[in-house]
């Protein structure tokens, strides 16, 4: 299940939140902020992508067996 961050639009509070994809592209989907309850929105951010490296191939060479 995806890990969505939000921001408070009042206090300024983040917190991550584990949303279902279906609900998340919902329009009627609103999170709210656990300290003052106000509407939170979502914050767009990077991901860490890792790639292994084989037995046979380094990153930046082509593969050769």
């Amino acid at each position: 299940m995806p890990v969505y961050e939000f921001v408070c639009q009042e206090c300024g509070s983040s917190m991550d939140l584990k949303v279902p994809y279906a609900e998340m592209i919902a329009d009627d989907f609103k999170a709210e902020c656990q300290l003052c309850g106000a509407p939170m929105r979502r914050v767009y951010t990077t991901f860490a992508l890792r790639i292994k490296k084989g037995p046979t191939e380094r990153l930046g060479e082509d593969m050769k067996i």
